[in-house]
């Protein structure tokens, strides 16, 4: 019998294998589904570590080490709508967006300034209010500076997921090699490094190229926002502020990005907004870059009456962004089902802030509101369908 040469033999039985897995992807190289699916969301796991690691100030040209815990939405305003010093927020458990609570310390913190550079925002962290354009400035500042961490951290935590999975891969290719080759080549063979592409890395890649964009992009936003905080020059940064005499139970400081199209060609844009309670009002700030003055503007009008309002800012919980605390109470009087609904609204990627939101957030608000509306018959009868279906979302 002719017998082939041993390098023959490698080609032949490594040609098996890689076909192998080119046929059964993740079954190739995982056990079972609970193991495949531990892998999916390492990433995830691995981002929020890193979310909590001490890391160097944010602040441009600082080398300090950053304190653990620098709040984005004040702790004094969280304070006003917590209850036993907590409150709920988006978490996930397994790949589901869940409600979790989290305690008025822990709620809305990054690791983000050092000692020094907190005391920037000590003034009106002390004072309580937000009044001056530099106030409303360093609030954003505070948004983008922790986006920018989560982004750097996801990155990180993908690029480690990446590589955990290429060693476990060629793990299980060279247990493989060594399963057919037998006694003949298995004693010889230390690990097989195979260069090759599958989807669970292509995907891996894609999210990596898709938040390493959008950081690029956000980089050069805290850039222009931090040269208006420092420059009495024509600003580069818009902000528009909106305030109430009413209290919305929920705190938010999020972004989203939104792709206009303007002359025949689209834009990607991002737009920031801040919603901030007090005891007896509440706060929402509009912002981005001042090319897109124009259309922050025109949204800002969109906050025209407190039932449009609220409409708003609930697209922007389900929609916009899940950095959101909301007091506990106004969440348990949701009914199950709407719970359920809203947070797999949370889950869907193909919703931005534009679209519609049929269901309801702030039962207690909106009722009240309603009422409001209902009681002032000139605005009714203009708005009524509007009204209905406000109405409507309560059901």
């Amino acid at each position: 019998m002719f017998d082939l040469p041993k390098y023959k033999l490698y080609e032949l039985i490594l040609d098996k294998v890689i076909d192998e897995f080119a046929e059964q992807q993740d079954k190739f190289v995982f056990n079972n589904i609970q193991e495949a699916k531990g892998y999916q969301f390492r990433s995830f796991r691995e981002s929020q570590n890193l979310q909590k690691k001490i890391r160097k100030c944010i602040f441009p040209g600082c080398t300090s080490l950053c304190i653990k815990k620098s709040h984005t939405i004040q702790r004094a305003c969280l304070q006003t709508i917590s209850e036993s010093q907590h409150l709920l927020t988006p978490g996930t458990k397994e790949g589901e967006t869940i409600i979790v609570p989290i305690g008025i310390n822990e709620a809305s913190t990054f690791p983000g300034f050092c000692q020094v550079h907190e005391e920037v925002f000590k003034e009106f962290e002390k004072s309580k209010k937000f009044d001056t354009d530099k106030s409303f400035y360093l609030q954003i500042l505070r948004t983008i500076c922790r986006e920018i961490v989560i982004m750097e951290s996801q990155i990180s935590g993908f690029q480690r997921t990446k590589t955990n999975y290429i060693q476990y891969r060629n793990l299980q290719l060279t247990r493989r090699f060594k399963e057919l080759s037998g006694l003949i080549l298995s004693p010889a063979l230390k690990s097989i490094n195979v260069e090759c592409e599958n989807s669970r890395l292509k995907a891996i890649e894609n999210k990596i190229s898709e938040i390493s964009s959008r950081l690029k992009q956000l980089k050069k936003l805290y850039r222009k926002l931090y040269s208006d905080i420092n420059s009495t020059r024509s600003s580069k940064f818009c902000i528009e502020p909106i305030e109430f005499d009413w209290v919305m139970p929920v705190a938010l400081a999020g972004m989203t990005g939104l792709t206009i199209k303007r002359s025949k060609s689209c834009h990607n844009i991002i737009l920031f907004m801040n919603i901030i309670p007090f005891e007896n009002k509440t706060l929402v700030i509009l912002g981005g870059e001042s090319k897109n003055k124009g259309l922050i503007q025109k949204y800002k009008e969109t906050f025209c009456n407190p039932l449009a309002a609220i409409n708003i800012i609930e697209r922007w919980m389900v929609y916009g962004s899940d950095h959101w605390f909301i007091r506990p109470s106004v969440w348990d009087k949701i009914p199950n089902e709407r719970q359920k609904l809203i947070l797999e609204g949370i889950s869907k990627e193909d919703k931005c802030i534009f679209d519609d939101l049929s269901l309801s957030i702030f039962d207690d608000l909106r009722k009240d509101l309603i009422n409001l509306a209902k009681s002032n018959t000139e605005f009714y009868q203009e708005n009524r369908d509007f009204v209905r279906n406000e109405e409507r979302k309560l059901v």
